[in-house]
């Protein structure tokens, strides 16, 4: 499957790199560097595909631009800057789709240089490396070098936009440096994708990392140019093993980390089922106690006149509500009813309940279900045996 890799790094001075020695690298190119004097000769290096400088559009045309001259383009950008840990480039890697011809991806490196070019105003000088024959055949990229200066006719001038300071950026109107460069990361891969839709294939690439993609494996660590050629050579490099192996013990303790995360969420999702369960039980029994409550309150005083119409909505709804205990007091209820209008002593004092036994209930129910039919109220549902 198609993969990202879109890495944006700074050439500092500060770190001793020249970006007359990586665009020798990138070009394949035979470059001299006028502030040392030094020569970079890479006209031996196997593998360049293609390269190109691409200019804004207002530059784009003129094919006699000075910065179209390799050597001047990046000896001028050398001598722009004068403190000693200036950046004077900015490096994009990116990773091409294996599946894309030859022209699909020149096409897609030049869309993609083209944009930064005109959105930085910048002079972008863009290589195509072939993998290496003892590489993995898939690995087809590019390397593009953008200044840190806006080119202009007879030179560079200020600094561009990605260069400028956080605060500088806010007032500008600008996003952060971050969102800037996560934005070129997104058009880099909606363009792999357009050329790939273009070129007929069904797979795309996703703009998340491989970790975040869930794909499985430890992802390869990048030693750099010199600890490669070596391991090329055949070379045992003591510094690439290190790196490895402290690569997998990096990845082994973030698997291990995610596992006690893991654990530790289940055991807080049960500990919130336990509660919201307890939480529901103390719920019911405050329900239930007042529901208790509620005949008492609700009830007709059994030592004042029968209200026959209050009672018949009383037991409605107990009947509606379909609980044992509310059931029940409801009998018993309207046995103290029926007891009261026939002129006999009420059973139950006043906001109290007697319990009644089992063959008491179903009499009362009985007396219940006859008294309403009789009065026109609700029939309650008889108690489960």
């Amino acid at each position: 499957m198609a993969i990202i890799y879109c890495s944006i790094r700074s050439i500092s001075r500060g770190k001793g790199r020249l970006a007359t020695a990586l665009a020798a690298y990138c070009a394949g190119q035979r470059l001299r560097d006028l502030s040392t004097g030094r020569v970079f000769d890479h006209r031996r290096k196997p593998g360049v595909e293609h390269t190109q400088i691409i200019l804004p559009t207002a530059f784009a045309a003129d094919a006699a631009h000075w910065a179209q001259d390799r050597q001047r383009l990046w000896n001028t950008a050398e001598a722009a800057e004068k403190r000693t840990n200036a950046r004077v480039a900015r490096e994009y890697q990116l990773a091409l789709p294996w599946e894309l011809g030859a022209e699909a991806r020149l096409a897609l490196v030049r869309a993609f240089a083209s944009e930064i070019a005109n959105r930085h105003q910048v002079a972008v000088d863009a290589a195509i490396h072939a993998p290496h024959s003892a590489a993995d055949p898939r690995n087809w990229h590019a390397h593009l070098l953008a200044t840190t200066r806006e080119i202009g006719s007879g030179g560079l001038g200020r600094k561009a936009s990605p260069e400028w300071s956080g605060s500088r950026r806010h007032e500008a109107g600008l996003p952060s440096g971050r969102l800037e460069f996560s934005a070129l990361r997104a058009r880099w891969v909606a363009l792999c994708n357009e050329q790939l839709q273009a070129a007929g294939h069904a797979v795309r690439i996703d703009e998340h990392k491989t970790r975040e993609q869930a794909i499985p494996g430890v992802p390869v660590p990048h030693f750099g140019p010199a600890v490669t050629a070596m391991e090329r050579r055949g070379v045992r490099s003591a510094v690439a093993e290190r790196y490895r192996r402290q690569c997998i013990q990096a990845e082994a303790a973030k698997a291990a980390r995610l596992l006690r995360v893991d654990a530790l969420m289940r055991r807080i999702d049960e500990r919130i089922h336990q509660a919201s369960a307890r939480l529901l039980d103390l719920q019911r029994e405050q329900e239930r106690a007042a529901l208790q409550k509620a005949p008492l309150l609700a009830a007709p005083a059994f030592n004042q006149a029968p209200q026959a119409g209050a009672m018949r909505d009383f037991a409605a709804h107990v009947a509606a509500r379909d609980l044992d205990a509310e059931r029940l007091l409801a009998l018993q209820r309207w046995a103290a009813f029926r007891h009261a209008a026939a002129g006999e002593p009420a059973t139950l004092a006043k906001g109290q309940a007697q319990p009644l036994g089992p063959e008491s209930a179903q009499s009362a129910h009985a007396e219940a279900r006859h008294g309403q039919k009789r009065q026109g109220g609700p029939e309650l549902a008889g108690p489960e045996p």
